[in-house]
């Protein structure tokens, strides 16, 4: 689809009836993000249009909620139809071609995808229809997601800098809390592009221009989130995609290009002698709230915009959510150039919606030698935005990465030799790594396990001491799920084996300790509170030897004692949000019955009710109480 502008785009997506709008008043703080919330996990994929949102720009949200979409923006039926033209070009590219029709092809090849780069235009662009050199950012709608973000934050720019040594373009995705009418933050963490070229101009002292676009083609703001290699071109990769050129315009007041296309561009410059801000807390991705940290400040020079420009957003939080379809479009889009170039011994990889990304990878790949799993381990580890991976699974090829039932009647034959364990680097925002951007790391490998046919089914034990659920896999107790508040040591392991199978009537293969609510989340939740609560070296203790072995998981907030990092909390609107949108359901005339707030059973996870941090032990259960 061809588009001029995000207006445009939503224009052609409402022929198609994918829009729903909202004329009614919306407050972009908190109201529009629980509307948001409720029609994509109701199941609507249809774009949110709300015009009336206290300024001159209408809001536009889930813009990413359908895969269909996003593929047609790239001029594909299936993400298969993409894997076979990158690996058509990555082929082009790095095998040498012999014979005259065959270099004839390459040539081809590549001077068809030089008429796809960035292309600037001189004179004035659309985006650059109104200028306003006194800028004032509060004339924008921007949002506020969760009750405990530390303010509003831009969620989807695309923040343009260069390197100052070669003068190459990156295009990231960082958010941007608005700390004043002409200053937000810039958080962008420490392995990312942008705080590279940042550090380039702190090493010089010199002011770093940057430019922020919003709007134009969804695009756009997708390749921006790409893991594409340090120093290829987002924009000549979105061209690539939608097979047609991004036209580049230069700024106002920085010397930087721009997409012509865009709503609106934020221009200014950070100071690398300024001290940072103290940035945050928000409500993440990982369906937590990062928390505070220093991050620099951008100054803003000049705002531009078309003179119908629309303003997008999106929101992140427990998943799956409208970010869920971005990251499974990127491992898809981007699985033959791992495979190729970095792992040619992964025969297939899938990252769960519940890993959020960077907890959980399963792969399927063998070859016929002692270590070749470990070595694929290690190789994903070692790959790009992969390295932040905690926990990988190797499957058996005959094994279907959505096959739950299989995967655990073969974690049920796990033995002992089957755990790697390692250490590296960790995503910033994983709150439980034993140091922030660092921890441990696990390899589980059932490759050569065949599993068995074996029911597998959930028992509950809310009358015995120990409480919680079971996961049987027949005659097997592969799962005990225990609540627990008190501080667990290593020696305490066999009195709870013992206790597990005095009253379960097994002793089981893992034990997972969780706060209270945890045993009444469905499995997927459960599977996503897990990855997210627990490092692997320190918080799985091996209580028996041998194949028939037995491991304590403590996948508990950790709050004080030897941890001393805040613990966050999960994110969840507001009661009063909550009953405002109830409220006012029948007004937005979304065309659909009022779904529940996923709020209502977040809530149930919440610690403290108060802050983005988790209170001391003696205080959870008292704010339990407080929300029943």
């Amino acid at each position: 689809m061809r588009s001029d502008g995000l207006r445009e785009y939503i224009e052609q997506l409402a022929e198609r009836n994918e829009v729903k709008k909202v004329t009614v008043s919306c407050n972009p703080e908190l109201e529009m993000c629980e509307i948001a919330h409720r029609m994509f996990s109701a199941g609507s994929d249809q774009v949110l249009l709300f015009t009336d949102t206290g300024t001159e720009y209408p809001v536009a949200m889930n813009l990413y909620a359908s895969e269909k979409r996003l593929l047609a923006s790239m001029h594909a039926k299936s993400f298969e139809e993409l894997q076979q033209r990158i690996s058509s070009l990555f082929d082009t590219i790095t095998q040498p071609k012999k014979g005259f029709s065959a270099k004839w092809h390459t040539l081809s090849s590549l001077y068809s995808l030089a008429k796809l780069l960035p292309r600037a235009i001189s004179g004035k662009a659309p985006c650059q229809e109104r200028i306003e050199r006194s800028p004032d950012l509060t004339k924008l709608p921007i949002l506020k997601s969760w009750p405990h973000d530390g303010g509003r934050f831009i969620t989807l720019p695309m923040v343009i800098t260069k390197d100052i040594e070669t003068g190459k373009r990156n295009v990231g995705m960082y958010r941007m809390q608005v700390l004043d009418a002409q200053t937000t933050a810039m958080h962008w963490h420490i392995h990312k592009t942008g705080a590279r070229h940042f550090a380039g101009y702190k090493a010089r002292n010199e002011r770093m221009p940057v430019a922020v676009a919003l709007g134009g083609d969804p695009l756009l703001a997708y390749c921006a989130t790409t893991p594409l290699p340090d120093g290829i071109d987002e924009f000549l990769f979105a061209g690539f995609l939608r097979e047609r050129e991004v036209t580049m315009v230069k700024g106002v007041t920085i010397p930087l290009e721009v997409p012509a296309e865009a709503d609106i561009i934020i221009e200014g410059y950070i100071d690398p002698a300024e001290a940072p801000f103290w940035e945050g807390p928000f409500g993440d991705h990982t369906g937590f709230y990062s928390l505070e940290d220093w991050y620099p400040k951008f100054h803003i020079t000049c705002i531009t915009s078309r003179h119908d420009a629309v303003y997008p957003a999106t929101i992140v939080g427990i998943p799956p959510m409208e970010d869920s379809i971005i990251a499974r479009a990127t491992e898809r889009i981007f699985e033959p150039i791992i495979k190729k170039a970095l792992i040619p011994e992964l025969k297939d990889l899938y990252l769960p919606t519940e890993g959020v990304a960077h907890n959980l990878a399963l792969v399927h790949g063998a070859h016929p030698y002692a270590g070749s799993g470990e070595k694929i381990a290690n190789a994903l580890w070692s790959a790009g935005q992969l390295m932040f991976t905690k926990y990988i699974l190797r499957l058996p090829d005959s094994c279907a990465f959505t096959d739950q039932n299989n995967i655990l009647r073969l974690l049920a034959e796990v033995k002992i030799q089957d755990l790697f364990f390692s250490r590296g680097p960790e995503d910033v925002l994983d709150h439980a790594s034993e140091e922030v951007g660092f921890g441990s790391k696990l390899f589980i490998d059932t490759y050569y396990d065949t599993p068995s046919d074996a029911p597998v089914r959930w028992t509950d034990h809310a009358s015995h001491t120990l409480g919680g659920r079971s996961l049987w896999v027949g005659e097997k107790l592969l799962l005990q799920i225990v609540e627990d508040y008190e501080p667990f040591q290593k020696n305490d392991a066999q009195k709870l084996l013992t206790q597990c199978a005095a009253e379960v009537g097994a002793i089981p293969r893992f034990i997972l300790l969780v706060n209270s609510y945890a045993p009444m989340l469905h499995p997927s939740l459960l599977l996503w509170y897990v990855l997210a609560n627990t490092a692997p070296a320190r918080d799985i203790w091996i209580a028996n030897d041998g194949d028939d072995f037995s491991a304590i998981i403590d996948a508990r907030a950790k709050i004080g004692g030897a941890y001393l990092r805040p613990w966050p909390n999960v994110v969840a609107s507001s009661k009063e949000t909550i009953e405002l949108v109830d409220r006012r359901w029948r007004e937005y005339a979304l065309g659909i019955e009022m779904p529940e707030s996923p709020s209502l059973l977040y809530r149930k996870m919440l610690i403290n009710y108060d802050s983005a941090t988790a209170n001391p032990w003696k205080d959870i259960m008292a704010q339990t109480e407080k929300e029943q």
